[in-house]
């Protein structure tokens, strides 16, 4: 079969119509879909180099956030046959950029007939929330509550949001009823139900009964005799559960969703008037481009998705002759992950620096381990000297690659931190699209692992998407001399921004929002440039007194430099480098 870099990465599947190749072999991201405008990401990228905004850089393309709010709306209004009883809400936590959460909220203001909520699960997104989000904005209020968060939850409802405090523990119910009095509020309630319901997958136990939230049917009942008893029944308007998150397999949802709508059948029995169903996050993203059932992708489509939520929902309130509820969705991570691009440049080039056994997961073939083993062992008895141990290891290495039972891999050093771009590469083993932004026409014909910056074994990539499935290597090209070579790690607008540590005290990227504007010269606007950070920034993160470096400084410069000139020269690199970027620099 012939070459094709949209085949070989995978692009159209998990790029969903916003990033693709250009026929002159480039990446290019068109962030009002697949019909409209394109940006050339390799261009953008020079661009902002010359700008002062070189790699690693964060790319955000907002106008991706509005286009994925649409795509929800479309697909559900259609499953559900109403424009109105849908609402997709987005739980801050997934990134909470303020670029973000403003843009989500301006697709509102731009389209009423659409709205978007917004979900704050701790003090700090709540105080964020209330004070971004337009009156009659829905606010989702989760995760465990104190005094102070139930006050904060009753004022925002004061002041003209839409918002409903979920109750995730038994004794929460006191609490906001106590606060509620207090204060003179009529408070908004939910419930959060735990389900014995599990989900398969790398996420499976965020939801089913071995979930960290929500209330067991013993736990529920007691509220809601609670609630009658005070004559605030009345006030418990949603229910809400989480069936997990990254649901691959379209069959997991419907036991979960079953019984979610069975909880519902009950409340509505009992006498509540529930009139929002929240069904929490678990719609996938395709990582992997492999359309399958597999961790990081997906079997299904969102318009399969809304399809069969739909149809359960219908089955149910007509079979009970109950109201259909309104649905909420917090898919989070669908509704982010494809608005952002990390760009890293390669710095370095390590050919046939590693070897890979074809037919299993061993980085090398028994025989070859057989033989370096041997070397070492001749070399550390004093039989080999060095020389002699560099020309064995190479030509085994050799022999292996003409016997076929090994493939030789690159190593690729690139200008970035896993730790602090990819956190969940390190932690979770989660898999990302990974492409050139530059000769996708030129068929790569080397394997290559990204490892970064950071003195730390776990610093590196081990898992590509690659065809449709998970490789350890990915197919690049040999690095040229006087090359700004390129790649573009995709779908990384979930998670990964917020979740970065400072490991190595490598900080904040560069970063930069983009925005299609047909009256630009280059049909973008740059808003809101963002530096990345400083090396004195990070230090002072970790409570070192900056001054008292600086003075360390020129107190030794002073006893052991000499030359008055020369002392000012180190002591001008010394400083430097307190206030430069934490990333390498041309």
């Amino acid at each position: 079969m012939s070459y094709s870099a949209s085949q070989l990465y995978r692009i159209p599947q998990w790029g969903e119509g916003y990033f693709s190749e250009t026929n002159d072999g480039f990446m290019q991201v068109q962030p009002a879909g697949a019909d409209a405008a394109a940006i050339n990401l390799h261009a953008l990228t020079e661009d902002l180099r010359r700008q002062g905004l070189h790699a690693p850089v964060l790319l955000r393309f907002n106008d991706v956030l509005h286009q994925r709010v649409r795509r929800l709306h479309g697909a559900f209004s259609a499953a559900l046959g109403s424009s109105e009883a849908y609402l997709p809400v987005y739980p801050i936590k997934v990134n909470q950029q303020a670029s973000i959460v403003e843009h989500l909220l301006q697709y509102q203001q731009l389209n009423p007939q659409q709205p978007v909520g917004l979900e704050a699960g701790s003090k700090a997104e709540l105080s964020a929330v209330i004070g971004v989000a337009p009156v009659g904005t829905r606010v989702i209020c989760n995760g465990y509550k104190d005094r102070e968060y139930m006050q904060l939850a009753l004022a925002g409802l004061a002041i003209g949001l839409d918002l409903t405090i979920v109750l995730e523990k038994a004794d929460e119910l006191d609490l906001v009823l106590e606060q509620a009095e207090e204060l003179g509020i009529e408070p908004q309630l939910g419930v959060r139900v735990r389900m014995a319901c599990m989900n398969g997958g790398k996420w499976q136990n965020t939801g089913g009964a071995k979930s960290k939230f929500g209330l067991s049917a013993s736990q529920l009942l007691p509220i809601l005799e609670q609630l009658k008893a005070a004559d605030k029944l009345h006030c418990l308007q949603l229910l809400h559960t989480h069936l997990g998150s990254q649901v691959s397999d379209l069959a997991d949802l419907e036991d979960g969703l079953s019984e979610l709508l069975q909880y519902y059948v009950q409340l509505q029995r009992f006498g509540c008037e529930i009139a929002d169903l929240d069904i929490g996050g678990g719609l996938a993203v395709d990582y992997e481009g492999g359309g399958s059932a597999h961790y990081y992708s997906m079997n299904y489509g969102l318009d399969d998705y809304a399809g069969l939520i739909a149809r359960l929902i219908a089955q149910h309130c007509q079979e009970y002759e109950l109201p259909r509820p309104r649905l909420i969705t917090e898919a989070g991570r669908a509704m982010a992950a494809h608005h952002a691009v990390l760009v890293v440049d390669v710095t370095g080039y390590e050919p046939d620096s590693e070897m890979q056994q074809l037919n299993d997961a061993q980085n090398t073939s028994q025989t070859l381990q057989r033989a370096l083993q041997n070397i070492h062992d001749e070399f550390v008895a004093g039989a080999m000297d060095l020389a002699q141990r560099a020309a064995a290891e190479t030509a085994a290495r050799e022999a292996s690659l003409q016997c076929h039972e090994s493939a030789s891999v690159d190593k690729y050093f690139c200008n970035f931190s896993v730790f602090q771009s990819l956190p969940d590469v390190w932690a979770i083993n989660q898999v990302f699209p990974i492409v050139p932004l530059q000769r996708l026409g030129e068929e790569p014909t080397r394997q290559g692992v990204l490892v970064d910056l950071s003195c730390d074994s776990d610093g590196r990539i081990d898992d590509y998407a690659v065809e449709g499935e998970v490789r350890h290597s990915l197919p690049l090209h040999p690095v040229k001399a006087g090359e700004r070579y390129y790649l573009g790690i995709f779908l990384v607008g979930a998670y990964q921004e917020i979740l970065g540590d400072i490991h190595n005290l490598f900080g904040d990227t560069n970063a930069v929002n983009v925005l299609l504007d047909a009256n630009a010269a280059d049909g973008y606007r740059l808003l809101t440039p963002e530096h990345g950070d400083r090396a004195d920034q990070l230090l002072e993160q970790v409570h070192f007194d900056v001054d008292r470096l600086r003075a360390g400084y020129r107190s030794k410069a002073a006893s052991h430099v000499e030359s008055a000139k020369q002392r000012q020269r180190l002591l001008h690199i010394l400083e430097s480098g307190l206030s430069g970027y934490t990333y390498l620099e041309e």
